[in-house]
């Protein structure tokens, strides 16, 4: 009796942050940058699972709004879009006392919903709405920065969508992780 209440003990007092299977919420704010270059403002959530120290498993929903003016000769294009994205992960973790480290690879799709206007209209183009879809590669890095032993700042670049020749959406963020206890 007395060496089963030993290794249960020793058990739980050698149990980190790190060695424990843990769910966690996150969510984060940035700018966004398309395949025109265009800066805009965003944001996503994350869910993800701890399998081992090491290695999580992590899903991001997120969107961005931009809208587009310009004026030539009289008339004024104006565009709007809401990228919304949705991504799978295997997220690499390298845990410090203080900090992780992180890489993430897996798979995204991306959907775009856009408005065109012309303003004043043309004898066959007055406006355009519609969506486009895709899907690819999706990879990031980043570190979370540890306030306590469930949460951490995280920092993070994201290439939300890479489809080579075709464009890539690209992303900066900010945001909070939340560890779930056990």
């Amino acid at each position: 009796m007395r060496a089963a209440a030993y290794f249960f003990s020793s058990a739980h007092a050698s149990e980190t942050r790190d060695d424990r299977n843990k769910f966690y919420l996150g969510a984060s704010v940035g700018s966004y940058q398309d395949v025109l270059e265009d800066d805009t403002l965003g944001g996503s959530f994350q869910i993800g699972y701890d399998l081992h120290k090491f290695i999580a498993i992590e899903s991001q929903l997120g969107l961005t709004y931009d809208t587009y003016e310009e004026t030539a000769d009289g008339s004024t294009l104006s565009s709007k879009n809401l990228i919304s994205y949705a991504s799978i992960y295997l997220r690499g973790n390298l845990r410090f006392d203080s900090f992780t480290l992180f890489a993430l690879g897996g798979y995204s799709y991306v959907r775009n919903d856009f408005e065109l206007d012309i303003s004043p209209p043309l004898p066959f183009f007055e406006s355009m709405d519609g969506n486009t879809s895709d899907s690819d590669v999706s990879y990031g890095a980043g570190i979370d920065l540890y306030g306590n032993d469930t949460t951490a700042l995280s920092f993070k670049w994201m290439r939300i969508i890479d489809m080579g020749d075709e464009g890539e959406l690209d992303a900066w963020l900010l945001g909070f992780t939340h560890y779930l206890k056990n």
